[in-house]
């Protein structure tokens, strides 16, 4: 059984139920926010997407009811939020009673219970047929931009795949082909229009979501810049036990954690020892403008209660995520890819790319950003889309206007 048969069974037995949505109603601002209200990226690379999407009322972030994928079912309700894989559902029942109706999910696990109101003998209905039919998720792969001899660059395939794109996807495009133009290398322009094909999917979609991890256009230091300006004032660089990297701000109780990291560093000394190196190539004013904007607090520092606690930290844990050249495909031969550093789409209006240069020089091939988000409570992290819905899709909305806001050099 495919996507495609699922999608078909879906509209037959969900298209009775008041609050539905299907594609292509499952796209756009609306469906963005419902999933981040639940806390759960889409994973775009291979190519998962929304099926059905059944609103029955408020959650904790605006949304309450079930949303469909390819490849899992995710049911919010108040504050709980429960995600189970399509290959770990066994079925489905209904349970009427004097106050509410109950939909339980049978999986390999146990059996779930979700309160949906009229519409649960409908998605009772559509995963039991699901499982009848034998539907498991297939994969498949999603390349984000597809080159070829005539079209090395990517840029006029890309242009025409993309439907209904939003304002700042199209001043991308077009500083790419302007680029092009110009007498700009294909291989240069296919990192940024790699990154702004996952920029608009974010845009049309939802968030995305890697190995278990968001995905972000930016990688390395741009997503690092981002980040330190939507958290909290003081936020420290930390490098954590195996030498993953992390922004974290804690307040209140400074205990030690659980997982205590291997050493920390603070995020100021770290821009500091960037502005010397750059001295010789950009004045001290702008070097003071980068570094006020990136320490700028943005958010409160006080978080909503996490799972009965109150949290007293918050920190963004970076990682690098999928090489480009892994995300596009074509029969043009992928020339070796210029440094990181030097991508268009790290050159920020307000002169970022030379800071980036400074702080992550690095022979790798460009890649897309993976991050986890995650709240201290007692003396562990927990992932904040267990407990503080709400804020993190605040967190995102800031991110994804930090992502927008980037521009091709010279356009």
């Amino acid at each position: 059984m495919t996507a495609a048969t699922l999608h078909k069974l879906a509209r037959g037995h969900l298209g009775g139920c008041a609050g539905v949505s299907f594609p292509p109603k499952t796209r756009g601002a609306r469906m963005r926010a419902a999933l981040e209200s639940v806390g759960y990226g889409l994973e775009h690379l291979v190519g998962e997407h929304v099926v059905a999407c059944v609103e029955v009322g408020e959650g904790e972030g605006g949304f309450g009811g079930v949303i469909v994928t390819d490849r899992a079912l995710i049911f919010a309700e108040g504050d709980a939020r429960r995600v189970v894989g399509w290959g770990e559902v066994t079925g489905a029942s209904v349970e009427e009673g004097w106050l509410q109706t109950t939909f339980a999910l049978e999986t390999r696990s146990g059996a779930l219970e979700v309160p949906l109101g009229g519409e649960a003998k409908a998605v009772a209905s559509l995963v039991r047929a699901a499982v009848e039919a034998g539907y498991a998720p297939q994969a498949r792969r999603a390349p984000l931009l597809t080159c070829s001899p005539a079209d090395p660059s990517g840029l006029e395939h890309l242009v025409g795949s993309i439907q209904q794109p939003a304002p700042e996807v199209v001043a991308l495009l077009e500083g790419a082909r302007r680029r092009l133009e110009a007498g700009a290398p294909a291989e240069e322009v296919r990192w940024l229009l790699a990154r702004v094909a996952l920029h608009h999917r974010s845009l049309a979609f939802g968030r995305g979501a890697w190995e278990g991890r968001w995905l972000s256009p930016l990688e390395g230091a741009a997503l690092e810049a981002a980040w330190a300006g939507l958290l909290p004032a003081g936020a420290q660089r930390v490098t954590l036990q195996g030498g993953a990297v992390a922004l974290e701000a804690r307040w209140g109780d400074a205990g030690e954690d659980e997982d205590a990291p291997a050493g920390r560093g603070g995020l100021q000394a770290r821009l500091d020892g960037a502005k010397a190196a750059l001295q010789e190539r950009l004045t001290e004013a702008v070097v003071e403008s980068v570094v006020d904007r990136l320490s700028r607090k943005v958010l409160g520092e006080d978080l909503a209660t996490f799972l009965g606690e109150e949290a007293t930290g918050l920190r963004v844990i970076l990682r690098r995520g999928p090489a480009l050249p892994d995300v596009i495909e074509g029969e043009e031969t992928l020339s070796a890819p210029a440094p990181e550093a030097t991508s268009a789409w790290a050159r920020l209006k307000s002169g970022f790319a030379e800071l980036t240069q400074a702080l992550h020089a690095s022979p790798l091939p460009p890649a897309l950003g993976a991050y986890e988000v995650e709240a201290r409570v007692g003396r562990r992290w927990r992932p904040l889309a267990e407990g503080d819905r709400s804020r993190l899709a605040q967190l995102h909305a800031g991110l994804r206007a930090e992502e927008g806001r980037v521009t091709p050099p010279g356009a």
